[in-house]
């Protein structure tokens, strides 16, 4: 089963491993797993602002904005789309607060043996308080013109804002240039003007529209108008399961999505973080600050957690771990490859007890008498 981490780094690459991603997790000042801030049960974690400043979706370069992304393959079973913030009023209040309503929920069937539904684990992906449709912006659209038919694509890179120079030809598995095609529908998302041949350019960052929405690859164009003319305008990052929210045209309330069906895969986007303003009603005359967060849990009601966890039908297929216990002696390897000897020393397990470490990571090796022994951290 593919399964990614809920958020990625701020230049959009994946984290490589848990601890990396819970360092900066824990700058966020609240939003842990499993007890909030006041002591009681939180069911979740937060992926703030302070975390994440990426993943706050940039009005005037979205494109540069890095969206949470979808933990595993699933179908949404349910939502709720803001057209914008609700308001929050109370009299203790001297003015409303924002907060977003907007949320998806994802249903997933992790199945470790197809052929024993007894093996199976049903899991909810719940991503709340995430930017509502306010947040997106709309950016025009072009269509290209009988002139711009074989216009060539250049590419994009995260680093075009400080070139002058006009960006590479973007070139198929041939090796030939990629060119536009007469009625394409282009998004704009940026313009900018780029040398070419000694003489500034205008050009314009696009995507192609296709089935009503930007999608594919970003790409640089001629901006020339005999190239390009206006064509309305549309929405710029927005999820693709916003966009069957679109479509649904339900707004500001919960749609429960049955027949409707809406799959997502592991990586895909969310959204982004939504804001809320908080009110400090210690201080007069009364502050408001505004922060951005998402609160994200993933849960189960199935029957067969207790048996999934204990593992009770032995599944030994997929990705496979080593939990290190307390008090338990490390010993010293001494030769090399198959000539390999452990010679036990008088260190044991002390603040690595309890870790959890994937199993390939610790090149395991069985020696001779077949035990097998793990390299719990470099020479250790």
């Amino acid at each position: 089963m593919s399964i990614r981490y809920p958020v990625r780094k701020a230049d959009g690459r994946e984290y490589k491993n848990y601890d990396e991603l819970l360092t900066d997790v824990r700058k966020n000042a609240h939003g842990w797993w499993l007890i909030g801030v006041n002591r009681y049960w939180h069911g979740g974690i937060h992926i703030g602002e302070a975390s994440s400043p990426a993943s706050v979706l940039s009005q005037d370069a979205p494109e540069k904005s890095v969206p949470l992304q979808f933990m595993m393959n699933g179908e949404v079973v349910a939502w709720r789309v803001n057209r914008d913030y609700a308001n929050i009023e109370s009299q203790k209040q001297e003015q409303p607060l924002r907060q977003s309503g907007t949320f998806v929920l994802v249903r997933s069937v992790y199945k470790p043996d197809k052929q024993d539904e007894s093996s199976w684990l049903t899991l909810y992906q719940l991503y709340m308080h995430m930017a509502p449709l306010s947040e997106y912006p709309k950016r025009p659209l072009y269509r290209v013109t009988q002139k711009g038919h074989g216009v060539r694509m250049r590419q994009h890179s995260r680093h075009d804002d400080s070139s002058e120079i006009v960006p590479d030809v973007l070139a198929n598995k041939h090796g030939h240039a990629r060119t536009l095609m007469q009625g394409d529908t282009l998004a704009v998302l940026q313009q900018k003007s780029f040398l070419l041949e000694r003489q500034p350019e205008p050009f314009a960052l696009v995507q192609r529209l296709e089935e009503g929405k930007p999608a594919g690859t970003l790409f640089w164009v001629s901006m020339r108008p005999e190239f390009l003319e206006p064509d309305g305008e549309c929405y710029v990052c927005l999820p693709d399961w916003m966009h069957n929210a679109l479509n649904h045209s339900v707004f500001d309330d919960v749609v429960v999505l049955f027949p409707l069906k809406v799959t997502v895969k592991a990586g895909e986007p969310v959204g982004f973080l939504g804001a809320q303003d908080i009110a400090d009603r210690d201080r007069y005359p009364q502050t408001i600050t505004s922060e951005y967060k998402t609160h994200i849990e993933l849960l189960s009601l199935d029957e067969h957690v207790p048996d999934f966890v204990a593992n009770v039908k032995g599944i030994k297929t997929g990705k496979q771990f080593i939990k290190l216990k307390l008090k338990r002696p490390l010993y010293l390897r001494n030769g090399e490859d198959e000539e390999s000897t452990f010679e036990q020393m008088s260190a044991i397990t002390r603040a690595d007890a309890g870790r959890i470490i994937p199993r390939d990571a610790t090149y395991p090796f069985t020696d001779k008498t077949g035990v097998t022994y793990f390299q719990i951290r470099p020479h250790s």
